[in-house]
């Protein structure tokens, strides 16, 4: 089991940088064994190796692609695309959150097969959890200033279980109407049930 936790490009716009951040740590995350380990023990390394010149070295270490179940978490910064600031907080009072997912540019990316290729996520069943003023009372926080960003939900869990009897269920949680913090965030819980 491994679980990559992740901090994607920012901005409403940079969907593409965010689909990149994805695919360089999916290609580039390899396995090893620690230096000196006689166990069978394993550690995490973001880069394959090279030689002195700088050419990959062909090693064969397991990479990410091959662990039983990989577990993506963090805040992947996708966004909610062709709507209002207005527009979504309308659709998050009348808890229409089946409509807004279909604004969703991580779930449009998903479909178009561009971004976590087999992977899947819990079903969203509670309000945008970005972007917060901090400190402020529940759904009314939402970032009201300046910029008014639109809601969303930026952080996020995905998994991919490739046991072959995969008994792994899922829900996500997020107490967003409960208390806002002091983040511009809210904290999302995960339960799998292996």
């Amino acid at each position: 089991m491994c679980f990559v936790s992740n901090h994607f490009a920012a901005h409403l716009e940079a969907v593409a940088r965010r689909n990149a951040d994805f695919d360089h740590i999916y290609r580039t995350m390899a396995f090893n064994k620690p230096h000196g380990s006689t166990s069978s023990a394993t550690s995490v390394q973001l880069h394959r190796t090279v030689n002195v010149n700088g050419n990959p070295v062909d090693e064969v270490r397991p990479d990410l692609a091959d662990a039983d179940m990989v577990v993506f978490l963090g805040d992947f910064n996708y966004r909610l695309y062709g709507i209002t600031y207005d527009e979504a907080r309308d659709m998050v009072s009348q808890r229409s959150f089946d409509w807004l997912r279909e604004k969703d540019q991580l779930r449009a990316e998903m479909k178009a097969g561009k971004v976590f290729q087999g992977m899947r996520e819990g079903l969203i069943k509670f309000p945008p959890t970005y972007k917060f003023q901090k400190h402020a009372p529940g759904l009314g926080g939402y970032d009201s200033g300046e910029k008014k960003r639109i809601p969303a939900w930026c952080d996020r869990v995905l998994y991919r279980d490739s046991r072959a009897v995969s008994v792994a269920e899922c829900s996500l949680e997020c107490p967003v109407v409960a208390a806002i913090t002091s983040s511009a965030t809210t904290t999302l819980f995960l339960d799998f049930f292996l």
